[in-house]
């Protein structure tokens, strides 16, 4: 059997990785501000809070978003990787529902915001699962020796 490392945030442990890689990173698009926060989701959510990215698009009458997930997966580190990506269109709403996870409460589908939603149903539906089934079709295609 072959062995899997677990790698984090820490980037000196990717160096020890000498075969197959999967990475994810989830973002949130505002269409308003060309797409930011994006990748950099994490920082302003650390410095605004929900409140200040709610803040942040007082200003437009375009409160449209989109919540991504990429994987990207390798065989090895000469192999370039393949990326998987999902997307969740919405919007950003005042903050409802639970605050358990990140920025779920102002991201709102369909007249429901992440954090209100059923375990089972936004798990059915998010950006990271898009991604993930993408992936998953994708590797029941291959034939890898992983």
């Amino acid at each position: 059997m072959k062995t899997c490392t677990f790698v984090t945030g820490n980037p000196n442990k990717v160096i020890e990785v000498e075969g197959p890689v999967i990475v994810e990173d989830s973002a949130l698009e505002f269409n308003a501000m060309n797409k930011l926060p994006g990748p950099y989701i994490k920082q302003f959510l650390e410095l605004l809070g929900n409140d200040g990215l709610n803040k942040l698009l007082h200003s437009y009458s375009d409160k449209t978003a989109e919540a991504v997930c990429t994987f990207a997966f390798t065989t090895g580190p000469s192999i370039d990787p393949i990326t998987f990506q999902g997307r969740l269109e919405g919007q950003i709403v005042s903050a409802r529902g639970p605050p358990v996870f990140g920025w779920e409460p102002i991201f709102e589908h369909e007249g429901e915001t992440l954090a209100e939603m059923a375990h089972e149903k936004k798990n059915g539906l998010s950006h990271r699962y898009q991604a993930l089934l993408k992936f998953q079709e994708w590797l029941a295609a291959q034939e890898l020796d992983i």
